[in-house]
């Protein structure tokens, strides 16, 4: 039995990810949440990366009835599982990728086909070892109709294993096969988020974020100026937005006994942008938590109260 708190606070990210207001959170922001959760060592984050594992790798998540908007989230998320490793297990792993065969499946131009071609969209270069996998994509009668990306990059893959393969089983001395596809992805079916962000750049701000996590997992009062001289120097105008929402949803407001010293750190980094954007993440929770009145959340709403009171003081 999975405890109510643990529930409740993996439906805040899921209720959060499925909004399509401006206040919803995009499946890159919904992934960062994730790894976070997976690499922390507070056993709650672990249960409810856990169970948000669990229902996404549920396949009747995907069959209500979403917007196409909110399937294409979805569908971001479900490739980025993917992409990022998250998926440690073997048999599960090929139940997702099985998943995503079922959906290329479908009637080109479905919601559930989108599904797979974004999905699949996000991981295939990760997957290049995958040669059974990609031999039953283009075994797909439709297969000349996905994104001419995929399908060059899939022929590739398959064509690098097949070859890769005779050579073990002729044991000849030639060089092995390498596999570097440099096809671009076709804007028509990349994310908004993939379409905007550079990898070079990406890469850049993963380690970035990695840092600041580990800077405010080992903060302490007499090194509040030493560790926030440290973060200025790595947050970038591209995390400034990510900074906000991270100590807000993932620490303050559920590390009360942490605000006065997260507010002295917000002192010495000094932003004007971060402080603001900080005080609209401020409140666009507590709205939140309010058109959500649990038990936990009520916890939540007094935390995030009295945070408020301390930045408008």
């Amino acid at each position: 039995m999975v405890p109510r708190h643990i529930k409740e606070e993996a439906h805040y990210y899921l209720e959060k990810v499925k909004s399509e207001s401006s206040n919803g959170m995009s499946s890159n922001e919904f992934l960062d949440n994730l790894m976070y959760l997976n690499q922390s060592s507070i056993k709650q984050n672990k249960e409810v990366f856990s169970y948000l594992m669990n229902k996404l790798l549920d396949e009747r998540t995907y069959y209500i009835g979403y917007s196409r908007y909110i399937l294409m989230k979805y569908a971001n998320i479900y490739g980025g599982i993917i992409e990022y490793g998250l998926i440690p297990n073997p048999k599960a792993l090929s139940k997702a990728l099985n998943f995503v065969l079922v959906c290329l499946s479908s009637r080109p131009q479905s919601k559930l086909f989108d599904f797979g071609i974004r999905a699949l969209n996000r991981f295939h270069n990760n997957l290049k070892n995958r040669g059974e996998f990609f031999k039953n994509v283009a075994a797909i009668a439709h297969f000349g109709k996905f994104p001419s990306n995929l399908i060059s990059s899939i022929a590739e893959y398959r064509e690098c294993t097949t070859e890769h393969v005779k050579e073990e089983v002729t044991n000849s001395q030639q060089s092995p096969v390498i596999c570097t596809p440099t096809t671009t992805l076709d804007p028509d079916t990349r994310s908004v988020d993939q379409v905007k962000c550079d990898f070079e750049k990406l890469d850049r701000t993963a380690i970035g974020k990695d840092r600041i996590r580990s800077i405010i997992n080992n903060l302490y009062v007499n090194k509040i100026r030493e560790k926030s001289d440290e973060i200025k120097a790595i947050m970038g105008e591209e995390l400034v937005q990510w900074f906000a929402a991270y100590l807000v949803e993932q620490r303050i407001q559920f590390e009360f006994n942490l605000q006065s010293l997260y507010l002295d750190l917000l002192d010495q980094i000094g932003n004007e942008q971060l402080n603001a954007l900080i005080m609209a993440k401020t409140t666009e929770n507590i709205r939140l938590l309010l058109d959500n009145n649990t038990y936990h959340n009520k916890a939540l709403h007094k935390n995030l109260g009295n945070w408020l009171g301390l930045i408008t003081l």
